[in-house]
C-alpha cells in the first residue's frame, strides 16, 4: 500500500472535501426550500416561519455530510489511481 500521508493523497482528499461539501450544500438548500414550501402550502405565512426555523439546519448538515463523504471518496480514488488498476471493472 502506498504512503497514506503523501501530499498527492491529501490534495485529492481536499478536492473531495470541496466538491462534496459544495454538492451537499446545494442538496441541503434544495431540501430546505422544498420543506418550507410544502409546510407553507397548508398553513398561512405566520405558521410557515416556524417551519423555516425547523428546516434551517439542512444546508449545514448536508454540507458536513458531503464533506466527510467527499474526503473518503477522494482518498480512495487517489489510492486506486496510484495502484495503476482500472477504475471501472468490466466483464467480458
Amino acid at each position: 500500500m502506498a504512503n497514506p500521508f503523501s501530499y498527492k493523497h491529501i490534495m485529492y482528499g481536499f478536492a473531495g472535501v470541496a466538491l462534496g461539501s459544495l454538492l451537499g450544500y446545494f442538496l441541503g438548500i434544495m431540501l430546505m426550500v422544498l420543506g418550507i414550501s410544502s409546510a407553507g402550502y397548508n398553513y398561512n405565512v405566520t405558521m410557515a416561519t416556524r417551519f423555516s426555523f425547523q428546516f434551517s439546519t439542512f444546508p449545514l448538515v448536508f454540507t458536513m455530510l458531503g464533506a466527510f463523504i467527499g474526503l473518503f471518496v477522494g482518498l480512495i480514488y487517489s489510492h486506486e489511481k496510484e495502484d495503476g488498476e482500472k477504475q471501472v471493472v468490466a466483464q467480458k
